[in-house]
């Protein structure tokens, strides 16, 4: 068991998680996050040909969002402007722009020319297929000749 020291006023408490859980599977998906607002919330599945990473990303659109692949590291980030509006005194603002960045490391199992991304209702879905190699094949009986 590793202990660790965490200022609870310290708001990477979730990268201490993630890399608590990243050494605990470590032939998983590795993430780093680097996020202006906030922790930017995701999933992650495995299914039979490959993984799904879903990322919440409220009030963005596709055009906000980059995604880059670089060897084994996917990085996703985006970056809203705060609008100005003409004739309108600011009394408070709580959100506005948006900008964050995350990288994730990829298992060496995942096919880096087969990723995909869909974004429909402030969820970017990212598929990643498991190279050929590395899908699970059903069980089978071999016939004798």
């Amino acid at each position: 068991m590793t202990l660790m020291k965490v200022n609870p006023r310290n708001k990477s408490v979730f990268n201490h998680f993630d890399n608590l859980l990243n050494e605990f599977f470590n032939d998983g998906i590795r993430t780093h996050a680097s996020a202006i607002n906030g922790n930017l919330p995701f999933n992650l599945f495995e299914t039979a040909n490959g993984f799904q990473l879903e990322l919440a990303v409220p009030g963005l659109t596709k055009e906000d969002i980059d995604i880059n692949v670089d060897k084994d590291l996917l990085k996703v980030s985006a970056k809203k402007e705060v609008q100005k509006l003409e004739g309108q005194k600011v009394l408070r603002r709580n959100f506005g722009g948006y900008q964050f960045a995350k990288s994730f490391h990829l298992p060496e199992s995942v096919d880096t020319d087969k990723i995909t991304a869909t974004f429909k209702d402030g969820v970017l879905t990212i598929e990643l297929a498991k190279k050929e190699a590395a899908v699970e094949k059903p069980a089978r009986t071999i016939e004798i000749a």
